[in-house]
């Protein structure tokens, strides 16, 4: 029921007593605009009873019990409306400005200029944590990152081809846009969806790239021609996350319609939904091995599944603010998620329960917008809101390196080289960075 619990139990109760007054208006009315009248009839010698329905009478009663349902009605869209207006002034507070492109609600990051020094860290960070973060967090020379107009608006998401000679992106411009990492030139533009295109991965014989839109759909795309092959339907809202199968033959599709959808790649046909979270699904990823698949949604969730019976096995709770990313570590048994409240929390999947001992960690200053992992999932990247890039221990769960002001506007995905040698950055302002991990 969101946020709000009680005032949502009580909004459907007020729907329900609406219709139980307008209910029993009906059935009222029917009982007594109902007339019997008796005729003798000569032939057989008996009176007959003739019922009738007194249409004016029936309206009447009917009428009445929808004028008295007006009230609670009324009451209950109130509490709708204010519900509604608090929760997006929650995420504004939080994401940014609302915008609607026909395809759903979406918030943009409206956020602070970076700081000019060495912002204060939660108090509730360990000592060491502080330390190691205090003494990393320093400047770096702007060679460090190299910058290039990409898109004509936000970038959301970052994809490499397994051979790490290409890299898509997918912007809020609508197109998806194909990369040389060695020159940096535009290979191909990449046009169909007809809102903001939300995510995209590459399959992995790298012959087909896949898109999924605030337009509700998903797009999979000749890697080499450019065309639009298929186009598949099935979610009701914006569909912000997927992920494709290590075999490439599945993909997993998240949705604000509160829904997974897995689909045949081949076919492009819709396999199974999976329906238990409660609100938005964010964000997801499938294990290493294929089996699973672990979603996050806007109800502070973590779920996962079994990709093959589309079971559910656990839910994950912990987090207090929006999940926008979820990785798996080199071990395949652990994930990693982070999230809007600017925390990394480490989580095991054989029992469903968060590692404590290396649990939470205020991994940055604000919402951590993207993490991505490389070197067989023992290091990872994460990039925020506070505008800096860290790269991070996955073994020892440690800060090894910080990287200030990567950019003038937040950093909204990044993805890493095949070397590990550097990462690329998708800004808010559409542009591409290349960034020295050396």
């Amino acid at each position: 029921m969101g946020r709000f619990p009680l005032l949502n139990l009580y909004r459907y109760l007020l729907y329900l007593g609406a219709v139980l007054i307008i209910a029993a208006g009906f059935f009222y009315g029917l009982k007594h605009a109902k007339t019997e009248t008796e005729d003798w009839d000569y032939s057989t010698g008996q009176y007959i009873t003739h019922t009738s329905t007194d249409e004016a009478d029936f309206f009447q009663y009917f009428l009445v019990a929808v004028f008295f349902s007006i009230p609670l009605i009324v009451v209950a869209e109130l509490v709708k409306l204010s519900l509604f207006v608090e929760d997006h002034l929650y995420h504004m507070r939080y994401h940014g400005v609302i915008v609607n492109t026909g395809g759903g609600m979406d918030y943009v990051p409206n956020l602070p200029p970076p700081p000019k020094e060495t912002p204060k860290l939660p108090a509730a960070l360990s000592n060491l944590v502080r330390n190691e973060i205090l003494q990393k967090t320093t400047p770096t020379p702007n060679a460090a990152v190299k910058n290039m107009p990409a898109h004509e608006e936000s970038i959301n998401a970052l994809a490499l081809f397994p051979d790490g000679k290409r890299l898509v992106s997918a912007s809020n411009d609508k197109t998806l846009k194909v990369w040389d990492t060695d020159t940096f030139d535009c290979i191909a533009t990449l046009k169909g969806h007809a809102a903001w295109v939300k995510g995209v991965v590459i399959t992995p014989s790298g012959q087909q790239i896949v898109s999924c839109s605030m337009d509700r759909t998903l797009k999979i795309w000749n890697a080499q021609s450019g065309e639009a092959l298929q186009t598949l339907s099935g979610h009701s809202d914006s569909v912000n996350a997927l992920a494709i199968t290590p075999d490439g033959r599945k993909l997993v599709s998240g949705s604000s319609d509160r829904t997974l959808k897995i689909w045949d790649v081949a076919s492009g046909s819709e396999l199974q939904t999976l329906v238990g979270h409660e609100d938005a699904v964010n964000t997801l990823t499938i294990s290493p091995d294929g089996s699973k698949v672990i979603s996050a949604a806007r109800d502070l969730s973590l779920k996962i599944w079994d990709l093959q019976s589309g079971a559910e096995i656990y839910t994950l709770k912990g987090h207090t603010a929006k999940i926008n990313t979820i990785v798996f570590l080199a071990d395949g048994k652990q994930v990693l998620s982070t999230s809007d409240d600017g925390t990394f929390r480490f989580w095991d999947l054989e029992t469903g329960d968060e590692i404590r001992g290396a649990g939470e960690r205020t991994a940055h200053n604000h919402i951590v917008t993207a993490f991505t992992v490389y070197a067989q999932g023992r290091k990872g990247v994460s990039v925020s809101s506070d505008h800096v890039l860290r790269i991070w221990n996955l073994e020892q769960k440690t800060l090894e390196k910080s990287i200030n002001r990567i950019s003038a506007t937040p950093p909204l995905a990044c993805a890493v080289s095949i070397y590990g040698t550097h990462t690329y950055v998708g800004n808010k302002a559409g542009e591409l960075l290349t960034v020295s991990l050396e």
